[in-house]
């Protein structure tokens, strides 16, 4: 703002000088009309103030808005203005800033374009630097991206992936004893035919269920619209906070099955793998398995040049293979980048809708 100032001080006084000379020109022109009276002549005087005031003020506001244009400002993707990305929270590193540097500077040997990757609170903290205009591109969850899409035009670029695959799942599982107790009692057995039975699910009806928490996509909001399109409302839930401490609740029976997601799963039980329906995991089985979620989406602003969408994919893709692939597993948690395609996001439209549902009718509950 000083910088606008500044021009301003430099444009008034000549404007000023300007008005005054047209005034005075206007009032020597008035003084050899006979016919006007002193009343008239007055009102004259205050006109013509008042037209150099307005006009003044006019001059004002041009200069205000055009000294950007005038002056110039510097290109987008230059070192004065580089392209800002945001992260989420959940992006840091045990190395400090040095891997955001290193990736920044393959990015920009790739593209062109000068990069500043910045750390915002958390995804709706993303979500509002892409609708002002202070960042170009950002990085959030699948559902977050769909949710932002509602009141602000964003594009998806590419998906993170892990292991080489672009989605994850999330996994129903229960302690196997327990369930073949339960299934018995209602005339099933803990088979792959008996899980794909209508009623496989049914004990949890009448059971405790333990989710991640709350606002998790693949720990709470995927599982609860699975069980919820096969009928299944369980009597209780509680959410343990991370995928271990979910486990250890079953091991201790707090609930009568946990959800957790399937890179989780691959993990801890790396020799039980596919993960599929009726797998058994140590102790536990495979109740059920969700529709894939795409995992963390890069996301640009609509309206930026084609040029630097593609150039800041492209470089992102080569950085993460070949120019910088360690730092970006460390600063992304992924292993590479696969290119979204609209399709993709279908089911993450389902379960916004599915939640946005579930929010209308609990607030015409509330008293």
């Amino acid at each position: 703002m000083g910088f606008v100032s500044l021009e301003v001080t430099a444009f008034v006084p000549l404007y000023w000088q300007l008005a005054r000379l047209v005034d005075r020109s206007l009032i020597g022109a008035l003084s050899v009309v006979s016919l006007k009276t002193l009343k008239e002549m007055k009102k004259s005087v205050i006109y013509l103030k008042f037209n150099r005031f307005l006009g003044s003020l006019i001059t004002i506001i041009f200069l205000l808005g055009c000294t950007r244009t005038c002056v110039g400002v510097p290109e987008l993707g230059s070192k004065q203005r580089p392209i800002r990305f945001y992260l989420d929270g959940w992006a840091r590193t045990e190395s400090g800033t040095e891997p955001f540097a290193r990736f920044s500077q393959c990015i920009e040997a790739q593209s062109g374009f000068r990069v500043s990757i910045e750390i915002a609170g958390d995804e709706k903290a993303v979500s509002a630097a892409l609708g002002r205009g202070d960042a170009q591109f950002g990085l959030m969850s699948s559902l977050g991206f769909v949710e932002a899409s509602v009141s602000q035009p964003l594009e998806a670029e590419a998906v993170l992936a892990e292991k080489g695959v672009p989605s994850t799942r999330a996994v129903l599982i229960g302690n196997t004893n327990r369930w073949q107790e339960s299934l018995k009692a209602i005339g099933i057995q803990l088979t792959l035919t008996g899980l794909k039975s209508e009623e496989a699910l049914s004990p949890l009806n009448t059971n405790r269920i333990v989710y991640l928490k709350p606002e998790s996509d693949v720990g709470f909001y995927v599982p609860r619209q699975m069980l919820f399109q096969k009928g299944i409302f369980p009597e209780e839930a509680i959410f343990a906070g991370t995928y271990p401490l979910v486990v250890q609740a079953l091991q201790r029976d707090l609930g009568l099955a946990g959800v957790l997601s399937e890179s989780f799963v691959e993990d801890t039980w790396p020799h039980s793998m596919p993960v599929q329906l009726g797998s058994r995991l140590g102790d536990f089985t495979v109740l059920a398995v969700s529709q894939g979620l795409p995992g963390k989406v890069l996301v640009a602003r609509v309206g930026l040049a084609t040029q630097m969408r593609e150039g800041l994919r492209k470089g992102m893709d080569y950085c993460s293979k070949i120019g910088a692939p360690a730092e970006f597993q460390q600063i992304f948690q992924a292993d590479s980048l696969f290119q979204a395609h609209p399709r993709i996001f279908d089911f993450i439209r389902e379960l916004h809708d599915f939640q946005q549902e579930n929010l209308r009718v609990l607030s015409q509950q509330q008293p």
